[in-house]
């Protein structure tokens, strides 16, 4: 009996609670698209989109816990609050540094997810229908989203044919949960999912017949 071919398309959302080690169920999907029970594919847009923002998070991050340290050294002053004030201002630092570690994880993570998965290439003619769909206040709405969706429906026309079951999973329930797009991707065959534990049910039920 042939093997079902299970299509997973992924967007920003999936790659920052990857990238970020958030989700549990993300990173599991991820483990099957590694292991090739699944294939995964990703928008380019995507890749460059979570790079800023990974850093950015990271960044802010950084900025907080050296306003905290600051904080602590001040506290510090004080023999009322030193003992344990010297201790926070030590697992601050030890954040601090795991901070810079976790921001070359991001990027290593990228470059893999770039690898492992399938590329779904942003082209001047999906710039122009994403520019359109934009513009003409149609769903998902926001710019990025609508270059995001229109690379999307251009992949899936091409190759729907190569896979038994494609679900696209998007974490952004708010911007992508209209009917407009539901029937859009229904019509070419497509879930649309929101949830990543949801997710993993859905392809394993699929994977198992």
């Amino acid at each position: 009996m042939r093997e079902l071919k299970v299509l997973l398309i992924v967007e920003s959302g999936f790659l920052f609670d990857v990238c970020l080690a958030q989700d549990l169920s993300s990173m599991y999907l991820m483990d099957m698209a590694e292991a090739g029970t699944i294939a995964m594919a990703v928008p380019e847009y995507s890749l460059v989109e979570i790079d800023g923002r990974a850093a950015d998070k990271i960044q802010g991050r950084k900025k907080g816990l050296n306003s905290a340290i600051e904080l602590t050294s001040e506290l510090a002053r004080s023999e009322y609050n030193k003992e344990y004030a010297l201790a926070a201002k030590d697992n601050l630092k030890k954040l601090l540094e795991l901070a810079d570690a976790e921001l070359i994880h991001v990027k290593e993570a990228i470059n893999d997810i770039r690898e492992l998965c399938i590329l779904i290439t942003h082209n001047s003619d999906v710039y122009v229908k994403g520019k359109l769909r934009y513009l003409s206040s149609q769903p998902p709405f926001k710019e990025a989203d609508c270059q995001i969706y229109e690379s999307i429906l251009k992949f899936v026309k091409e190759k729907k044919r190569e896979y038994d079951k494609t679900i696209y999973l998007t974490k952004d329930m708010k911007d992508f949960d209209h009917t407009e797009i539901h029937e859009e991707l229904s019509d070419l065959g497509v879930k649309i999912m929101f949830s990543s534990g949801e997710c993993v049910r859905e392809v394993l039920k699929q994977l198992q017949g």
